[in-house]
Parts: C-alpha cells; structure tokens; sequence
C-alpha cells in the first residue's frame, strides 16, 4: 500500500496551506461579510461534529486509527446520520476556513481533500469494515448514508 498521511494531519495541512494563502493574499475572493461570518459558523460546528464522533471512539475504545483495522462497528452519536462524521466535520470547517480566508487557494485544498477523503480512506475504511463486519455493516449502510 501506498504511503498516506492520516486524514487529521491532511486536513491541518491543508488549514495551514489555506490560512498562509489568505494571509499572503493569493487570489483573494471578493465576498460579502456575512460569508464571513457563515464560515466561522461552519469551523465550529464542523469541528464539534469532528470531535463528537473521535469522543465517542474513545468513549467505546474503538479503534480510530484509519489504517488499523476495526475493532468495534459505532452507530450512534453523530453515526446515526452519517456513517463518516469526522470527515464532514473536516470538510465543514474546511469550507469554513475558505469562506473566512476568501482565496481560490482555498477552494483548490478543500476539493483536493474531498478528493482524498473520497477515493482513499473511504473506500479503504469501508472495505476493512465490511471485511470485518460483513452483513451488519452492510446493513448499517442501507439506513445511513455516507456523507449526510
């Protein structure tokens, strides 16, 4: 298997990336305040929705680590209704982020992100998923979806 980082330091890299590009003024977007205002919204919230579901892992003793394999298959807390929270949560504070630096550059490092979190870990994570927890997962799956 290739070499990835794990998805919290991607997304802090790609926070790091946005927020130097907003501070250097690269490709600034013009953009009303209140879409300011909108993505300090969406940092916190996303980040609570983040953290809720790694508090949760923690709570359960379930194995968070992206490249180990499952021990424990969580469907409460925020994975009622969404079977990947901490990857929204991302990419809500993400988009966040880009809103209050208003730079192009910023768009590029969420989608590259989506991109990532989209073709790599997920699909990696759920093949180990259901790998491991075989029809229940599969199961869990028909009533919620992967996003929101």
């Amino acid at each position: 298997m290739k070499f990835y980082p794990l998805p919290p330091m991607l997304f802090f890299f790609s926070i790091i990336m946005i927020t130097m590009a907003s501070i250097a003024d690269l490709t600034p977007i013009s953009r009303p305040e209140y879409l300011t205002w909108a993505g300090w919204f969406l940092i916190v919230a996303g980040m609570a929705f983040c953290y809720s579901g790694s508090i949760l892992f923690n709570r359960l003793r379930a194995n968070i680590s992206t490249f180990k394999d499952p021990n424990k298959l969580v469907v409460s807390g925020p994975f009622r209704i969404s079977r990947n929270p901490m990857y929204v949560g991302m990419v809500a504070a993400l988009l966040g982020t880009t809103l209050v630096g208003a730079t192009y550059v910023g768009i590029g490092f969420l989608l590259l992100f989506i991109m990532i979190v989209a073709t790599v870990y997920i699909p990696f994570e759920e093949g180990r998923m259901i790998a491991i927890f075989g029809e229940e997962y599969e199961e869990y799956c028909s009533k919620v979806r992967r996003w929101l």
